[in-house]
């Protein structure tokens, strides 16, 4: 039996706004899938979803709050009523959800009919459906002022005879910015920036988060995907910067077993970037990103976090760690309370 124990909810809460480390929050019946492979999870503002990664794509998810108790579950349909393939999640502080989807064919099993942004209420009810036709919408974040910013990639019109859908040869905006009553306001970004490869804001683990001054995306240029870049816009989508991450995953050419993995990168309100990166040093530790210099800084692990736990997000100014034994438990450190020990 799960018990659930709550010292740190909604944003951070009071233990944490004080400036302490809180934990954990348990967040009761939810699938701990210790063995793997039976579900993946998504953070957001103290919120899991938890996605059923055996369904590909997933079609649905599950909705734990930041007090830990489930909220509910639900599928989403398409427009034309047939279930809608799912990219990505986030959510408002009001409890609003917001789903990138595609529907019709995927994965090469007949052409895509379009895609689009759906918004759900608190209770998990489709309030909403943004039409994005053949730009299909991959990560999601809302902005502090509410605006719904999304990544995605262009496809071309379907051309007669042919079975394969096709990425647009054209130039076009990777980053698009909508009001939260479905009014686009910008497009920023074009696929110009990037030569030839993979979709770089749609490949990879790429991700968009929300500051309280600027809007970041997690890109994937290249053909391998193991150069990660941070590209940062203001809330107007002018660009700040971009930034090289260095390699994602670094092998050693002999075993082939990865030496170096960059991990989680999980983005703060205040900007900071953080990573749990795996280099075969004990005790593990975290790494914060320095603009200046375009490198990673050590820090230490906080104390207060089990020593297999997991960096999955922030809330606030705090990191969020999961660890997952006999159910998932929730710690959250504010970054403050964490001290740096070298750089890499």
């Amino acid at each position: 039996m799960l018990q659930k124990v709550l010292l740190c909810t909604a944003l951070v809460g009071a233990v944490c706004g004080q400036g302490r480390s809180s934990g954990p929050v348990t967040y009761a019946s939810m699938d701990p899938c210790r063995q793997g492979g039976c579900a993946s999870t998504i953070f957001d503002k103290g919120y899991f979803f938890q996605v059923n990664s055996v369904s590909a794509p997933p079609t649905g998810y599950a909705l734990w709050g930041p007090d830990g108790n489930f909220r509910y579950q639900t599928s989403v349909l398409a427009p034309d009523g047939t279930s809608a393939h799912l990219r990505d999640w986030a959510i408002d502080e009001d409890g609003t959800v917001i789903v990138t989807m595609s529907y019709g064919g995927y994965g090469g099993n007949g052409h895509v009919k379009g895609g689009g942004i759906v918004m759900l209420s608190p209770s998990g009810m489709q309030t909403q459906f943004i039409d994005t036709s053949r730009w299909l919408p991959a990560f999601a974040s809302f902005g502090p002022d509410h605006s719904i910013w999304v990544t995605g990639t262009q496809f071309a019109p379907l051309r007669e005879g042919d079975p394969r859908d096709h990425i647009s040869s054209a130039d076009y905006r990777m980053l698009r910015k909508y009001s939260r009553d479905g009014k686009l306001l910008g497009e920023f970004a074009p696929r110009s920036w990037y030569p030839a490869g993979l979709e770089p804001f749609d490949s990879g683990l790429p991700w968009v988060r929300a500051a309280t001054d600027r809007i970041a995306v997690l890109a994937h240029p290249g053909k391998t995907a193991n150069q990660p870049e941070l590209v940062e816009f203001d809330l107007d989508g002018k660009l700040i910067g971009r930034w090289k991450l260095g390699p994602e995953i670094i092998g050693d050419p002999d075993t082939r077993n990865a030496t170096y993995i960059l991990g989680q990168l999980v983005f703060t309100s205040d900007g900071r970037l953080f990573a749990q990166p795996y280099d075969g040093t004990k005790p593990h530790h975290l790494a914060v990103f320095d603009r200046a210099t375009s490198s990673w800084m050590k820090i230490a692990m906080p104390k207060n976090i089990p020593s297999r736990s997991s960096l999955v997000g922030a809330m606030g100014d705090a990191l969020a760690f999961e660890n997952r034994t006999e159910n998932v438990e929730l710690f959250l450190t504010p970054v403050g309370s964490i001290g740096p020990i070298g750089s890499r």
